[in-house]
C-alpha cells in the first residue's frame, strides 16, 4: 500500500510542475491518495483486532498500531478537506478563463 501512496504522491507532484494542478485530471489522484491512507489504517485496525483476540503481543505494538489507525484515518480526512478545497479552487478557476 506504501508504493501505491508513493506513485499517487508522485504523480499529484508531476500534475503540480506541469501547471495542471487544477483540472478535474488531478482530482483523480487526490481520491487514490484518500484511499491509500483508509485502507492502509483499515489493515492496521484489523491487525489490531486480529492480535486482540488471538495472539497477542507486546504492548508498544499495539500502542503502535493504534497511532497508526489514528494518524491514517486523520491524513484520509486532512486529504478530504484539501480535495473539497482544490474542487472549489478548479471551479473558480474554471469561471476565470470563461470570463478572460
Amino acid at each position: 500500500m506504501f508504493s501505491r501512496l508513493t506513485v499517487d504522491a508522485l504523480r499529484l507532484l508531476g500534475i503540480t510542475r506541469r501547471g495542471e494542478v487544477f483540472s478535474p485530471t488531478s482530482l483523480r489522484w487526490v481520491d487514490g491518495i484518500i484511499g491509500a491512507f483508509l485502507v492502509a489504517s483499515l489493515i492496521r485496525l484489523v491487525t489490531l483486532i486480529y492480535q486482540a483476540f488471538t495472539v497477542g503481543g507486546p504492548p508498544a505494538w499495539a500502542l503502535l498500531l493504534v497511532l497508526g489507525v489514528i494518524t491514517g484515518v486523520a491524513m484520509g480526512l486532512l486529504m478530504g478537506v484539501m480535495r473539497s478545497l482544490l474542487v472549489q479552487a478548479t471551479t473558480l478557476r474554471q469561471e476565470m478563463e470563461a470570463v478572460i
